[in-house]
């Protein structure tokens, strides 16, 4: 709960984020070279990984993603994910309600899919 605090008041701060106008593209790019972009990420991704985690011990055992062993994700590589995904997918639109977030989970999954 205390990582959404502190994403929602890093998206309200980031002029990047200023409106939901801002297109998912032009937000990973600028994720590349801004290193509070890259926080932000992080924070996001860390709590998506615990969630991911999480799952596998409510959900059936079944994961969102699944993370090689021993792989460890800084904010700069959570951002090249992002950006990678997004550029495969050519979003433009808007980041809207779904935020982010929604978007990074979406590169996890694909970047990293479970075996079943």
């Amino acid at each position: 709960m205390f990582a959404l605090a502190v994403i929602a008041l890093a998206v309200q701060s980031h002029t990047a984020l200023a409106t939901d106008n801002s297109a998912v593209s032009v937000f990973a790019a600028n994720a590349r070279t801004d290193t509070n972009l890259q926080e932000m990420l992080f924070i996001a991704g860390e709590a998506l990984s615990r969630a991911n985690d999480e799952m596998s011990t409510k959900a059936n055992g079944k994961r969102l993603y699944c993370l090689p062993a021993n792989t460890k994700i800084n904010g700069e590589r959570y951002a090249a994910i992002f950006e990678s995904y997004v550029k495969r997918k050519a979003w433009t639109q808007r980041l809207g309600p779904w935020g982010f977030e929604g978007y990074l989970l979406l590169a996890l999954e694909d970047t990293f899919p479970c075996e079943n």
